[in-house]
């Protein structure tokens, strides 16, 4: 099957296969050979001793790429070959939902790491779904579901793709799906710093008002407001996000409760970097409370970051690095590697008041080269610490110093540097 990306707009669905069980190039079906349940295992053992067939240490089948393509396009040929098609759809569809449910929750390390397991099959299951108008709805169902996987395991692009995907052949029937869809778009767009982001914010926030949908105008709203504070609109992105925080206490479900937190996340650092310290306070003081129900491991290291930043303003620097060194290891473990960026850049505290300022800015320039990697957009709270750390580190080194120990913190990975991190408890007792 050709990916999307290589197929023309307007003209996919013939591509990938029409609902008929016909291609473009081919009406005459091929019958699909029956095989009985007892002969799959030994048909995969074959398989695998041709190499055609790989098998993990879990028992998990998979083929080679090529096999794979070529078994695509058979399948459009043969008899029965779209009924497949819509069962593996309706399979994925079912799972995403399943999973999209508990990622907000205790269990999200493993649902991450089974979201990243059968990206490819999601994938496939939204490239025919998002291009056939009778399962659009489907598709685009799991666009939403998939989204915040996307984001914690750094690949907002690959979701951006299907999301795209999904707007460019949107039914003119489906307005409360689309405006789901254009704002996870909002989201992804505002990660990688896309020129379309402001206006996918629009889209998102004008449809969920005309449809009702809660999601779609929050999470609109939520990312227009983030966008104009980052843009130096401070006054217009703040009253924007006590108005998305609003929308979304009307919602329910897991989902809601953590955009609930990430919001409050935005306005407690936003306090932080304005000196209202009392007010960020209480703004993580409900963040403590959402983790606390929420129980997730992502949730919990963000409040750990947000609490060092606090801490930091607070003058308490050893307390500031022992929180953002506990938000290392479980942000790694979801491969959220802006957040790690931010916690690794400010970490620099702990070298600092160790007075060791060259690993300081070893470990400040490893942030700031895991944000430039990634390509995503750094928190604003921690891209004003990091370059606050930056100035501060300037003065006491001098630039060339600095630059060259800058430098050297580019080239370690965020693994390695976590793991640095991790060995240094506490550096000032070294």
């Amino acid at each position: 099957m050709l990916s999307a990306s290589e197929i023309p707009d307007n003209r996919r669905s013939r591509e990938i296969g029409r609902l008929d069980g016909t291609s473009r190039s081919k009406d005459t079906l091929i019958p699909m050979p029956q095989l009985a349940a007892d002969e799959i295992p030994e048909l995969l053992a074959r398989l695998v001793d041709k190499s055609l067939v790989q098998v993990d240490a879990d028992g998990r089948f998979d083929v080679l790429q090529t096999v794979r393509l070529f078994a695509q396009q058979e399948l459009l040929q043969v008899e029965g070959g779209t009924i497949t098609r819509i069962r593996h759809l309706e399979h994925y569809h079912h799972t995403c939902r399943t999973w999209a449910d508990q990622i907000y929750g205790p269990n999200q390390l493993e649902i991450n790491e089974l979201f990243k397991l059968e990206a490819e099959n999601l994938r496939l299951a939204v490239e025919w779904a998002a291009v056939n108008s009778g399962l659009w709805t489907m598709g685009a169902e799991m666009v939403v579901d998939a989204y915040f996987p996307h984001l914690i395991r750094g690949a907002p692009s690959e979701g951006q793709s299907l999301s795209s995907l999904a707007l460019d052949n949107a039914p003119p029937d489906e307005q409360a799906a689309l405006a789901a869809v254009w704002a996870v778009d909002s989201h992804f767009s505002r990660h990688l710093r896309s020129p379309k982001a402001l206006d996918a914010c629009d889209r998102a926030i004008e449809l969920g008002q005309r449809t009702r949908s809660l999601f779609a105008t929050y999470l609109g709203m939520y990312n227009k407001a983030t966008i104009w504070i980052g843009e130096g609109k401070t006054s217009q992105g703040l009253d924007l996000m006590a108005r998305a925080l609003e929308g979304v206490k009307q919602d329910s479900g897991n989902r809601a409760r953590f955009f609930e937190y990430q919001m409050l996340m935005v306005l407690g650092s936003m306090a932080v970097i304005n000196g209202e310290l009392e007010k960020a306070r209480g703004y993580f003081e409900e963040c403590q409370r959402l983790c606390e129900l929420l129980q997730g491991p992502g949730p919990f290291a963000l409040l750990n970051i947000n609490l060092g930043l606090l801490s930091n303003r607070l003058g308490d620097l050893k307390g500031a690095y022992r929180h953002l060194r506990d938000s290392l290891a479980p942000l790694l473990a979801l491969n959220d590697l802006r957040s790690v960026a931010g916690s690794t850049a400010n970490s620099a505290c702990g070298f600092f008041v160790a007075g060791d300022y060259g690993m300081a800015a070893t470990v400040l320039g490893c942030g700031y080269g895991i944000w430039e990697r990634s390509r995503m957009v750094p928190e604003l709270v921690d891209s004003v610490m990091a370059d606050q750390w930056r100035s501060r580190l300037i003065e006491e080194m001098g630039e060339d110093a600095f630059q060259v120990a800058f430098e050297r913190g580019k080239t370690i990975s965020a693994k390695d540097m976590v793991a640095i991190i991790l060995a240094n408890p506490e550096p000032w007792t070294i």
